[in-house]
This record gives C-alpha cells, sequence and structure tokens, in this order.
C-alpha cells in the first residue's frame, strides 16, 4: 500500500492480510524535514508499541487531540482549495484557545502542561 502527502512524507506500507489484521508490518518513507523513517513492529511487540503510542497521546491536550481529529473528518471530503484556509483557522482557534496558551507556558517554564480542555 501506498501512501503519498501532498508535501512528501511518502510511504510505502507493506501489510500482511490475516496476519496482522492490516496494521503495518514495515513502513519505509521520508518525512517531511528529509530524515528517512523506518519502522518494523513485530507482533509481539505490537501490543506494548500500542501502549506506548497510547500514553503518549494521553499526555496530549484532549482539547487538540479532539480538534485535530474533527479537522481530519471535515477535510476528507471538502475541496482542497478550501484546505489550507480551513487548517489555517483550526490552528488559530487551537493556539487562541486556553489549553494553547498553556502550552506555550509550559514549554516556557520546562513544565509539563496541565490541561483544561478548553
Amino acid at each position: 500500500m501506498q501512501e503519498h502527502s501532498a508535501r512528501g512524507g511518502d510511504a510505502l506500507n507493506v501489510t500482511l492480510p490475516t496476519l496482522n489484521y492490516g496494521w503495518l508490518a514495515s513502513t519505509k518513507g521520508v518525512n517531511y524535514c528529509g530524515t528517512y523513517f523506518s519502522t518494523l513492529t513485530s507482533a509481539k511487540e505490537l501490543a506494548s508499541a500500542t501502549e506506548e503510542l497510547a500514553l503518549k497521546l494521553c499526555q496530549m491536550s484532549p482539547l487538540a487531540l479532539k480538534r485535530t481529529r474533527d479537522l481530519m473528518y471535515q477535510m476528507e471530503d471538502m475541496p482542497f482549495k478550501d484546505v489550507p484556509e480551513t487548517a489555517l483557522q483550526a490552528l488559530s482557534a487551537a493556539f487562541d484557545s486556553e489549553d494553547g496558551k498553556e502550552a506555550r507556558a509550559a514549554f516556557i517554564e520546562k513544565r509539563k502542561p496541565k490541561w483544561t480542555g478548553r
């Protein structure tokens, strides 16, 4: 399976039907910054890798995660010409939110953020 992004970050994904239920067996590609990435997770390591990712997601702003998910669904059926403005509006709203301000303050103060969901 191939994935092509508008600005790079293309990837070639190999899935093993009925063996890994559609999970990626291997991904190789190029990040937007030009570095290469390669991830290989065995079936035995899949549960722990998934848990590790879930724990990272749990540390992120719930508001930002919800808005990102909503934006992805919204853009799915949107004409491509409308995507940049829609994404900019979403970014501006996130930047102006209480969680956005908390993220910047926590970064400057070198501490973990305290999310409010607002």
